[in-house]
């Protein structure tokens, strides 16, 4: 994508920013969170030339999607390149996943469900809006209208009575009426849904498609049934210790003179177990298709950051996973524990992808090459082999494994 910003400036509060932030805010808006400045795992993965869905990551991509989010919050037109690569299906379900696990108490303050009884008000709404249309255009009666002739042919003149004419008026208007198809309202593009779409939009809610809504449910209701009873055992134990949900942690890391802002967003913190616990949607709960998608996605990188954000806050960790449930009936779910080399190796790959943007910032050179030359020997995978497991402690994260 074409840059036509200042890098540097974009990243103004993100590198030296004005007043490092060192706090933790339980309960914190997304929206809010997501505004203040700072890196989160998920930022700093669409850095890394390891990771990436269609091409591999790269600093000027993350620049671009936080020069991207400044924009759309000061409502001025945003990359197009962004707008391609927003929102997919599976972003819309996780989030909503995590509204409906960690936070139902706000899901209707977040979001509106396009059901039925929507359906009925706007084909409701847009009945009226076109009979009154119709009324309008019919109170200056016509001889030429198509009733008017009907009506000719049908007594060997033409109406001349009010009643009469009320009579071809009120036929004029039942034809208007069924030529107006119900099912027009509900189109994407009709005037009747944009209007009531951007109104909750304005309002701060997204609008969500019923079936959307009716799986995450069910995903919901299945994680607290029987056939789940061993992830719900370690979510119950969490809530026993009264473990604080949707954390925001802020923490600033020194590099030399540069001072980088890091943040992130833990689910499930259960501080005095030390747990931390991310829920996350995916296809296959078996340990092997679950554990490569830790390694494809980047999930380690978040499961490492969190763990090193809550270390430089003073907070013992022992313990972090993921709460992994299938998208798919019968949405089983497992947790899945991630091994002490796996989350060294997350939290060095995070803090090693904020030097990488911090060198940018000082060389104001964001086109980085870090491709390798040369032949390569290709390595099991991190849960295959257990890489990096119990006898490899070199890593800079300065987590005590």
């Amino acid at each position: 994508m074409k840059s036509e910003y200042d890098p540097r400036e974009v990243l103004a509060e993100h590198i030296n920013p004005t007043t490092p932030r060192l706090e933790i805010v339980p309960g914190e808006d997304y929206e809010i969170y997501r505004a203040y400045p700072g890196f989160a795992p998920s930022d700093l993965k669409l850095s890394d030339p390891e990771l990436g869905y269609k091409t591999p990551g790269h600093p000027q991509l993350l620049v671009d999607r936080i020069y991207a989010d400044q924009q759309k919050r000061i409502n001025r037109a945003v990359p197009v390149d962004y707008e391609e690569n927003g929102d997919t299906p599976a972003t819309s379900l996780g989030r909503l996943y995590h509204t409906l696990l960690l936070e139902p108490e706000r899901f209707f303050e977040t979001y509106v469900v396009f059901d039925r009884a929507a359906r009925e008000q706007l084909i409701a709404e847009r009945r009226e809006r076109k009979y009154a249309e119709a009324e309008t255009r019919c109170r200056k009666f016509s001889k030429n209208w198509a009733e008017a002739q009907a009506w000719k042919a049908l007594h060997g003149r033409h109406a001349e009575s009010e009643a009469e004419i009320d009579e071809i008026r009120d036929q004029k208007i039942k034809n208007l009426m069924a030529a107006a198809r119900e099912d027009d309202a509900l189109h994407p593009q009709s005037q009747g849904f944009r209007a009531w779409k951007e109104a909750h939009e304005k309002a701060g809610r997204e609008v969500v498609p019923d079936k959307l809504h009716r799986r995450v449910v069910a995903m919901i209701e299945s994680l607290q049934s029987s056939r789940n009873r061993d992830a719900m055992n370690v979510l119950a134990d969490l809530d026993v210790e009264d473990a604080q949900r949707e954390v925001s942690i802020y923490t600033p890391y020194q590099i030399g003179k540069i001072t980088v802002q890091l943040k992130g967003r833990i689910d499930i913190w259960g501080g005095t177990s030390g747990t931390i616990l991310d829920g996350k949607t995916c296809q296959s709960v078996s340990r092997s298709r679950f554990s490569d998608d830790v390694e494809k996605f980047g999930h380690f990188l978040s499961a490492g950051a969190y763990a090193w954000h809550l270390l430089q806050h003073g907070h013992d960790i022992h313990r972090v996973g993921f709460l992994a449930q299938e998208k798919r009936s019968p949405y089983r779910a497992r947790v899945g524990w991630m091994s002490p080399g796996q989350i060294n190796y997350g939290a060095t790959r995070y803090l090693w992808l904020a030097t990488q943007m911090a060198v940018c910032w000082e060389d104001n050179d964001w086109e980085p090459d870090e491709r390798e030359a040369g032949n390569f020997v290709i390595e099991p995978s991190r849960w295959q082999a257990k890489l990096i497991e119990e006898n490899h402690r070199e890593f800079v994260s300065g987590i005590p494994f």
